[in-house]
């Protein structure tokens, strides 16, 4: 629905000044420009035309990256939270395996739109246009208008704070492979309280009945009585919505032996803005980004630096060499290794 690759949390200065990589953020098609099925308006258009864009910037990496002397043979895909979700769904897609090497998943397991979901939506949001564009048909419109129904959509379906993806990769014949015969090396990691990025305190909870709906809508059965305030709301976003799917998708990927499982903890309990380790929060140490704490005013510890530093360490040696510099996911090791200073 929103961000860009050039956001001052995604540039990144503070990697290539500590470590000899190269690190690309790239734009892609969001909201329904990039994941609407298009198909149902006209049989030439596509669906997925997110996806289509970052499979675009696989491509332009493998012919173009050893000209910035890259290396098209070593190639990390990071994501988190809807990168996240992007990337499994490039890879359930064989035919791409050439362009990348391993990944790293940051708090957020894709669930696929079905075909007929996809379909629905559309339906959905061409009644939209007959509503509020009468008489004019999908090619009538520009980009504003498509912005301003997607706005309309949001509205129509209610709050969700952000836990109902309107827009998400939509499946297809391509994506043909299960994740549980994925065998490249995997890195799957969540925040210790995830939750607390969407409901961040009682006046900002939502109805009881609606977070409970929001909640079916992601395939969560919860009990009304137990979803009364804003700490159990979170709670149950940060269990349900986050670890369990993450531990799930570890579960499924059982036979590939290059896992491993990680755990953001950092949290300043004394600063209410950062009183926990919520969704995100963990992007601002693998990019360096201290200054965004700073400028929370925030007195910055020589453990806090250190963190980040060993966090982009560990990212680096895991670009470097499909590994990181400790114990992988198996049956005798499934406590996640823990970041906090």
């Amino acid at each position: 629905m929103n961000g860009h690759g050039s956001a001052e949390l995604y540039t990144p200065e503070h990697i290539v000044a500590q470590h000899d990589v190269i690190v690309i953020t790239f734009n892609y098609r969001l909201g329904a420009l990039g994941f609407l099925d298009w198909s149902y308006f006209n049989a030439q258009y596509d669906k997925n035309n997110g996806l289509s864009d970052q499979i675009a910037l696989l491509k332009w990496v493998a012919h173009f990256i050893e000209y910035f002397d890259g290396d098209p043979n070593n190639v990390t895909l990071c994501g988190q939270s809807a990168g996240s979700m992007s990337i499994q769904a490039l890879m359930q897609q064989p035919q791409l395996d050439h362009y990348y090497h391993q990944v790293m998943l940051l708090s957020g397991v894709l669930q696929l739109d079905s075909v007929e979901t996809g379909v629905h939506k559309a339906k959905h949001f061409d009644a939209l246009i007959q509503q509020h564009f009468s008489g004019k048909s999908i090619h009538d419109l520009d980009t504003q208008a498509l912005l301003q129904l997607m706005a309309y959509d949001e509205q129509a379906r209610g709050k969700s704070k952000g836990l109902e993806l309107i827009y998400q990769p939509i499946n297809e014949t391509t994506m043909c492979r299960p994740l549980t015969h994925f065998n490249k090396p995997v890195v799957l990691g969540y925040t210790k309280d995830e939750g607390d990025c969407y409901i961040r305190n009682e006046s900002r909870k939502l109805e009881p009945q609606r977070f409970v709906n929001v909640m079916k809508l992601n395939h969560i059965n919860v009990d009304f009585n137990h979803v009364q305030t804003g700490q159990q709301q979170a709670e149950v976003v940060t269990a349900l919505y986050f670890i369990r799917p993450t531990l799930n998708l570890l579960h499924q990927m059982r036979e590939n032996p290059r896992r491993w499982l990680i755990r953001f903890d950092w949290a300043r309990p004394e600063y209410v803005d950062f009183a926990s380790a919520y969704h995100i929060l963990d992007v601002v140490f693998w990019f360096g980004k201290m200054a965004i704490l700073k400028a929370h005013n925030i007195k910055l510890h020589t453990s806090d630096i250190e963190l980040s530093k060993r966090m982009i360490n560990d990212i680096v040696h895991y670009a470097t060499t499909g590994t990181m510099p400790y114990a992988p996911y198996s049956i005798d090791h499934t406590e996640p290794h823990i970041y906090n200073n």
